[in-house]
């Protein structure tokens, strides 16, 4: 979607005719060398902020320090038999940066300390795990599942707290409101926002014509973006519904980001179009 920008910036990328100049391309300042596979994955650790996580096709996880980036920390998800695949799914730091908790597509659900130390193992539900995120304090993990499931789990014990029958399709992303409210969206062209303790959803969203790959929360709470492989992204609200409806992209939609201030609205969205906007 078009974002308006301050006068200043948009004077500084554009050249004395008043063109605006190409983004200029920049070497690499560190090659992160290790995984055996695409990476499909990557986070930096609130807490530290030397400290990224990524996850690879391999069956990896791993943590590096970009004070040694020779070296990073290996975290195995060993298959259980010769044909199961073990892809890093989902990656996801708490918002504390004390603990990753990694996923994969045979089931594996881990929680390590940010020196890759094994601190859970949460009960394998042998179904893939698509998307986790935590909640604002990190006491509740949310997975979700190939066959339209999402599991809430309590980060104190590594009991399963919930399970919610959310979609008809594969469920494809979650993301938190706060500590007790979350988002889901999934294959079945709905978005559903969820409450702990109640398993019917609070709210549904309809409007999308095919798969919602991502929903994203703003920071200040107010609106839900989702993005689609209709082409569309689309803001919503809980007292107003559909917001807005961007229809620019040519392809596919597969992830949205808020900027990280709740005190402005302004959302990027990336396609299989090759644009950002």
């Amino acid at each position: 979607m078009d974002v308006d920008v301050p006068d200043a910036e948009r004077d500084a990328n554009r050249g004395d005719s008043g063109k605006r100049r190409r983004g200029r391309m920049v070497e690499a300042a560190q090659m992160l060398h290790g995984h055996t596979a695409p990476v499909f994955l990557c986070a930096w650790c609130p807490g530290q902020p030397s400290v990224l996580a990524t996850g690879a096709g391999d069956g990896t996880a791993r943590i590096w320090d970009m004070a040694h980036p020779t070296d990073s920390t290996v975290l195995r998800h060993d298959a259980t038999d010769a044909t199961t695949r073990v892809d890093i799914t989902s990656i996801a730091w708490n918002e504390q940066g004390t603990f990753l908790a990694t996923a994969s597509f045979n089931g594996q659900l881990r929680v390590w300390t940010t020196l890759g130390e094994q601190r859970q193992v949460l009960r394998q539900r042998r179904v893939p795990i698509i998307a986790l995120r935590w909640n604002r304090k990190g006491t509740l993990l949310a997975t979700a599942y190939l066959d339209g499931s999402i599991a809430l789990w309590e980060t104190s014990n590594g009991q399963q707290r919930h399970e919610f029958r959310a979609h008809s399709g594969c469920v494809l992303d979650v993301d938190w409101l706060d500590n007790t409210t979350f988002a889901s969206s999934g294959s079945d062209k709905v978005i559903r926002v969820w409450r702990d303790f109640d398993p019917q959803p609070i709210k549904t969203f309809s409007g999308h014509k095919s798969d919602i790959n991502c929903v994203k929360w703003h920071p200040g709470g107010k609106y839900l973006a989702s993005a689609s492989d209709d082409g569309s992204v689309k803001v919503w609200s809980m007292t107003e519904s559909l917001v807005c409806d961007f229809v620019g992209h040519a392809q596919q939609v597969f992830l949205v980001k808020w900027l990280p201030r709740s005190d402005k609205a302004i959302l990027a969205s990336a396609s299989f179009d090759g644009t950002v906007r």
